[in-house]
């Protein structure tokens, strides 16, 4: 496995860790659009020490899909293109195809037939293949040996299982899930830990997440009232559990094969009932498209349901326009659209839209919480006045 010594000495934020994913994701689905994506565009002008963990991880995908191509990567190439990364590593920088050997670098697991070398063994689970997924945990689809079904199982990803911070936040998902029944939430099967790494198993969403589902285009009006209102009834239930999710966006959207969606991904959420201490004063957290202009500040002390029902407004955006409210080349770019920039109104973007919808829409990205709807069950209430031609209670200016 080819990984920078210093790698296994770093431990990052939360807030880099996301940002290192969502630069990964953004890669490999440029990969997989049929593109031929660079490593040094990705890593832009990425800080230490999010930088060298960041082209750690690009290079392996590169060499990984480059393979997959029929490529033989070669080191000497690599070692060239980014000579810092490789000063504190003796690698012999011959003609040998050292990166060609499979064992260089793990392969991508794309479907059932791919075999799980390199995947962790759970007792009582047969892994089948890896699913998309950032943030702190690993999710595979799996087959719960003893009930003959299939599941999703996500494990503490290796190397931070031994930081305190990541490990009691995964183990305080496993918790929030559990706490939750609502029929448009992922739900929660089981939680364990193996060889020290923690793991909980989940329902499969065999429909794949909302955001796959955006590639394309964006969606007729009514079915994206539809698809969202049941979306913000079971966020009302999560805040009435006094909990807030802080992640909310398209990816973190599960559809079941006939469509229905569930909310997932619960890695961020805050409980409203307790002292948490896992979210420092400063600290951001989230998808920066996507998180309230409190929650770019890092003020994690005032993010609460209002953050979630920006969160709602913001897949709602998406699904009338085919875009996020706020998209920059660079993450922090991103963040400073989303605290000091006024959103561009759907409309501009899709002529045709309905005023009601986008008045709903806009109400929930208001900069300030308390201009947004009171509580996700005012959005729901006028998302359904809305689906019947009543008047909604959102101000068409």
């Amino acid at each position: 496995m080819l990984t920078h010594p210093q790698i296994v000495k770093m431990s990052l934020t939360p807030a880099q860790a996301r940002q290192v994913d969502e630069v990964c994701d953004a890669f490999e689905k440029a990969w997989q659009s049929g593109l031929r994506p660079r490593i040094e565009e990705h890593l832009g002008q990425t800080p230490e020490p999010a930088r060298i963990v960041l082209l750690d991880e690009l290079l392996k995908l590169d060499m990984a899909y480059r393979r997959r191509s029929g490529e033989r990567p070669r080191l000497r190439e690599y070692s060239e293109r980014f000579p810092n990364y490789f000063e504190d590593m003796e690698l012999d920088t011959g003609d040998e195809p050292a990166l060609a050997d499979e064992s260089t670098t793990p392969p991508l697991p794309q479907s059932d037939a791919e075999t799980a070398a390199h995947q962790p063994a759970i007792p009582g689970y047969e892994i089948l293949s890896r699913l998309p997924a950032g943030g702190m945990g690993v999710v595979y689809k799996a087959r719960d040996v003893a009930l003959d079904r299939v599941v999703a199982v996500k494990i503490l990803r290796p190397g931070i299982g031994a930081d305190l911070q990541w490990l009691a936040r995964f183990r305080a998902e496993a918790r929030a899930v559990a706490a939750l029944d609502h029929p448009n939430i992922v739900g929660l099967y089981q939680y364990g830990e193996y060889r020290h790494r923690p793991y909980f198993v989940m329902e499969f969403m065999e429909g794949g997440s909302l955001a796959q589902k955006l590639r394309d285009s964006p969606l007729p009006v009514v079915q994206a009232v539809q698809l969202m209102e049941p979306l913000v009834q079971a966020m009302d239930y999560v805040h009435r559990k006094k909990i807030v999710h802080r992640d909310l966006k398209p990816a973190n959207i599960l559809l079941t094969v006939n469509g229905t969606p569930k909310i997932a991904d619960f890695g961020l959420a805050k409980r409203l009932d307790t002292d948490s201490r896992l979210t420092a004063s400063q600290t951001i957290l989230g998808t920066a498209g996507y998180m309230a202009p409190e929650q770019a500040a890092g003020k994690a002390r005032e993010v609460g349901p209002s953050a979630d029902t920006y969160g709602l407004g913001a897949i709602l955006y998406e699904m009338l326009t085919g875009r996020p409210p706020f998209r920059a080349e660079t993450w922090l770019e991103t963040l400073d659209q989303v605290r000091f920039q006024e959103v561009i109104s759907p409309s501009r973007l899709r002529p045709d839209l309905p005023l009601d919808l986008e008045a709903i829409c806009l109400k929930c990205l208001k900069k300030k919480s308390a201009e947004r709807y009171p509580s996700a069950q005012g959005l729901a209430e006028d998302l359904q006045r809305f689906l019947v031609g009543e008047q909604i209670s959102a101000s068409a200016t």
